[in-house]
C-alpha cells in the first residue's frame, strides 16, 4: 500500500461529514421504529404478523427510497438496540441535539 499522509483539511472535512452521516443514519433508524411500532401492531397480535408487517414497511420504504433493505434493517435494529435515551447518556455515540437534524 501507498504512503499516502492526508492534509488536516481533509481529515477535519471527512471527520464533519462522517459525523452528519452517523447522526443521520441514527434518526432514519429512529423514524423506522416509530413508522413500525405504529403501524405493525394494526397487522395482528401475533409476532409473526409484527415481524410481516415490518418486512412490508421496510421493503416498500426501500423500494420507493432506492435503497437496500438490508440497510433499514441495520438501522432500525440499532436504533432498537440502543434507544435514544441509552445514546444519549454514553459520550461514545457523540450524537448532537436532536434538534440539529
Amino acid at each position: 500500500m501507498p504512503n499516502i499522509i492526508l492534509g488536516d483539511d481533509i481529515v477535519e472535512r471527512f471527520r464533519q461529514v462522517y459525523d452528519q452521516t452517523s447522526a443521520l443514519a441514527w434518526a432514519a433508524g429512529d423514524f423506522l421504529v416509530d413508522v413500525i411500532d405504529e403501524i405493525a401492531p394494526t397487522f395482528g397480535n401475533e409476532r409473526q404478523d409484527f415481524h410481516l408487517a415490518r418486512a412490508g414497511i421496510v421493503r416498500q420504504l426501500a423500494n420507493k427510497v432506492g435503497c437496500d433493505t438490508t440497510t433499514l434493517y441495520d438501522r432500525e435494529g440499532m436504533s432498537r438496540f440502543y434507544p435514544e435515551i441509552i445514546r444519549r447518556e454514553y459520550s461514545a455515540f457523540d450524537l448532537p441535539p436532536t434538534e440539529s437534524l
